[in-house]
């Protein structure tokens, strides 16, 4: 895949959607609103990696994608936000080159476009501990997930339909 595309990061996987693919990174986060994976204008675009932070390396990496009306990219992130799919598979999968990394989901909710979702963390600390709070807190459903200040968490991000309104799903690197 990198071949293909250089700035391909690596894939994801989340079971019992048909959200699996390659994500990419680019040097602002406006490119692949409107490029698909292989660097071709498309209405559809790419999942990608904000481009503020060093991929996977700090502790809140950020996904965009379309919710596409025709069930691709983002669109079924709903089914992860009913808590009979948690319950039956409440994990997503991220796939690169030096392994396959189980992510446990702990909060979904709706949010702002500029809410502090969008947080990066470059190290554990007291303020990751009191954002993951925060952000387990607004979840619609609750979990029994004890979040500690030293987790790698992965936000999946895209719009809900509203202007300013982003769907969100968040999840826990456990392995």
């Amino acid at each position: 895949l990198a071949s293909i595309n250089p700035e391909y990061q690596f894939w994801l996987a989340v079971p019992g959607t048909n959200i699996d693919y390659p994500v990419v990174r680019h040097e602002d986060n406006e490119y692949y609103l409107n490029n698909n994976f292989y660097q071709e204008h498309h209405i559809q675009g790419s999942l990608f990696e904000d481009s503020s932070a060093v991929p996977l390396a700090v502790d809140n990496t950020v996904l965009y994608g379309h919710n596409m009306k025709d069930g691709t990219m983002f669109h079924k992130i709903q089914y992860c936000m009913d808590k009979k799919y948690y319950e039956k598979d409440p994990y997503l999968w991220i796939l690169t080159p030096d392994g396959d990394h189980q992510y446990e989901i702990f909060s979904e909710y709706d949010t702002r476009y500029d809410s502090d979702t969008y947080t990066i963390f470059e190290g554990p600390g007291k303020s990751l501990a009191e954002y993951l709070s925060r952000m387990q807190e607004q979840s619609l459903w609750k979990t029994e997930i004890k979040l500690k200040e030293t987790e790698h968490i992965i936000t999946l991000s895209t719009c809900n339909g509203a202007h300013d309104i982003r769907r969100i799903v968040q999840a826990r690197r456990v392995d």
